[in-house]
């Protein structure tokens, strides 16, 4: 099972709290352009690296912070536990994982488990990063199913004075411990040869790692390893908009979909838009799966859609899939209402198409604008519908899951020192 070592980080050598918030950013995929642009107003913002200019221009600016001592390196190897504050529905949580070297393995040995795929062209580019900096900055994002050992040693190492301590952009708080005990490092160590890892986020960046460890890189990636039974571990849903639904109306789509779904409709105006939305939401979560929400281009409706008792997903979704993978939310979305229904073209690796998106009041907007012809609403995946999945050795469908929150990038890094054991 999956070896796991702590490391002495890189960090940046700031005067304060503040200082360090400009310098941090989310993880690169989740940065828009204007977004980067905002970002580099400070000129030792991280996204100078994770979204370069070039890729020998992020090495040449990680070599001159490291000589410049803009960041420094710890003198001992360590864990990091790694704390997550947030507002859910006006309440505040808290989430906990550590942070740590994964050694990295061969999806074939089953020591780490993917839970989607991939594609070459976005791999290709974090390959590329890799390759001229030799450093990780945005953790891996592991789950796992965890036991009071963890748990335990982070209640302990949460009671001394935090390492690091930032909040980002949404309002989330990060907060960094150190663990140098010998004995936690060795339990935790322990533990973690027993159990594998499922990555929650960063396939891509996985991939590249490994592709580079072929490349004589580094046979360790970082990564936050995060207990899926922790009840702040959130996973929020990924909505569709289609752009194009061939030779189909509004009315023609509501007709076919009436055969196998029935039909909930909530009106809505643009004066109570946001009420009627929590509406959806508060159906939509009601019910345990099979439904969606849809919004359709010139109709002021919200309609909720049930598949019907007498249509069974297994029944339904063509393949060899398993029926745990044929009941997921996104499974009968993707392989029955757009595939088979609607006869959406599914252009999953450059989404010309189908647009994934997370904030719905954008997606409300450029369907009201006309951007798009369709917006599908989900239910998020639960934590165990993943460990079903990939237990069977099966992959979840695209943007199944959007993780929250997610790590940020530059907070702490790995460097790969080639003169250097790599194991401390």
């Amino acid at each position: 099972m999956p070896e796991i070592t702590p490391f002495k980080a890189y960090y940046f050598n700031v005067n304060n709290k503040s200082e360090l918030e400009s310098l941090i950013a989310p993880p690169h995929d989740v940065i828009s352009p204007a977004e980067r642009s905002r970002f580099l107003q400070h000129h030792d913002n991280i996204v100078q690296i994770i979204l370069p200019d070039s890729f020998s221009k992020a090495s040449q600016i990680l070599n001159t912070w490291i000589k410049n001592k803009r960041l420094v390196r710890r003198n001992s190897p360590a864990f990091y536990i790694y704390e997550t504050k947030y507002l859910y529905n006006n309440q505040k949580k808290k989430r906990y994982g550590f942070l740590a070297l994964v050694r990295l393995s061969e999806f074939s040995k089953k020591e780490i488990i993917p839970h989607e795929r991939t594609f070459e062209k976005v791999t290709e580019g974090r390959l590329n990063l890799f390759r001229e900096t030799n450093a990780n900055f945005n953790p891996i994002f592991f789950i796992f199913n965890g036991d009071s050992t963890y748990t335990r040693i982070i209640q302990k190492s949460i009671t001394r004075p935090s390492f690091l301590q930032v909040q980002d952009r949404d309002g989330v708080e990060h907060t960094i411990w150190v663990i140098e005990d010998p004995q936690d490092i060795l339990e935790l160590q322990t533990f973690f040869k027993t159990i594998p890892l499922i990555i929650a986020d960063g396939h891509h960046r996985y991939s590249s790692a490994l592709a580079h460890s072929c490349e004589n890189g580094s046979k360790y990636t970082m990564g936050l390893l995060v207990d899926m039974n922790d009840p702040n571990l959130k996973i929020f849903p990924t909505h569709r908009l289609i752009r194009h639904v061939p030779a189909l109306s509004a009315n023609q789509i509501l007709d076919k979909l009436k055969q196998y779904f029935l039909l909930e409709i909530i009106d809505f105006s643009q004066t109570n838009l946001k009420e009627k939305l929590n509406e959806v939401f508060t159906r939509l979560s009601a019910k345990s799966s099979k439904s969606f929400g849809i919004l359709l281009y010139n109709i002021s409706k919200f309609f909720i859609i049930t598949l019907k008792d007498e249509f069974s997903p297994e029944s339904l979704i063509q393949g060899t899939f398993s029926d745990a993978w044929k009941r997921l939310d996104v499974s009968i979305l993707h392989e029955y209402v757009f595939k088979q229904l609607l006869g959406v073209s599914q252009y999953i690796n450059d989404s010309d198409n189908i647009m994934y998106i997370k904030n719905l009041e954008d997606a409300i907007e450029a369907v009201q604008q006309g951007l798009y012809q369709l917006l599908f609403i989900l239910n998020p995946t639960k934590a165990e519908q993943i460990l079903k999945i990939t237990a069977g050795s099966e992959i979840m469908p695209h943007k199944s899951t959007y993780f929250y929150p997610k790590p940020l990038s530059g907070l702490l890094i790995y460097k790969w020192d080639f003169n250097e054991k790599e194991s401390y």
